[in-house]
């Protein structure tokens, strides 16, 4: 065998494998269910090229999984107050940097009612934590007590229940808005 059809195979197989990656990450959303074969896959591959200290694409790396903890709450309000506190600590963190960031997974359990953005907004407000700890003045339900006069918190839901499960994260979105994503 030549040396030159050893470097083609070579070659070849390491095209595939980005193929495979470049299909997986096209057709998983955020790298979906398939993010272990895609993670595994990327840093098998990344080592060979240039560059190989960067950050890994979003969803691998450490926190590409998970661990959420329990919150049980006896009350909406007293939900509302734990969710203010770790929105408004989850934006501390992280405020100025231009990231994309996990600060907590929950899942819920005990809670009697269910909880809406506009109620979380009404916490916010109560216990004085807008505008001078974080802002939320443009509810995604376009109706209920604002706070602030920027949109700093985005809710993807329209209501929390009991045995929901929350995603707590810090994100730049592409305007360069700085906010909390409760989804």
């Amino acid at each position: 065998m030549s040396k030159g059809l050893g470097i083609k195979v070579i070659g070849g197989m390491t095209l595939a494998l980005v193929g495979v990656s470049v299909l997986l990450a096209a057709f998983s959303s955020n790298y979906g269910g398939s993010s272990g074969i895609f993670c595994d896959t990327y840093d098998s591959i990344s080592v060979v090229f240039p560059g190989k200290d960067s950050p890994p694409p979003k969803g691998c790396g450490e926190g590409r999984t998970v661990d959420y903890q329990v919150i049980e709450a006896d009350s909406a309000e007293e939900f509302n107050l734990r969710l203010s506190n770790a929105v408004t600590s989850c934006y501390d963190q992280y405020q100025g940097y231009n990231t994309s960031e996990f600060c907590e997974g929950w899942n819920v359990k005990g809670l009697p009612d269910t909880v809406t953005e506009s109620d979380f907004t009404s916490e916010l407000a109560e216990n004085d934590l807008c505008p001078e700890a974080i802002e939320n003045s443009a509810l995604e339900s376009g109706s209920g007590e604002t706070c602030g006069s920027s949109n700093q918190v985005y809710f993807e839901r329209e209501e929390i229940t009991a045995d929901d499960f929350i995603v707590i994260e810090y994100n730049t979105s592409t305007t360069g808005t700085q906010r909390v994503e409760v989804e």
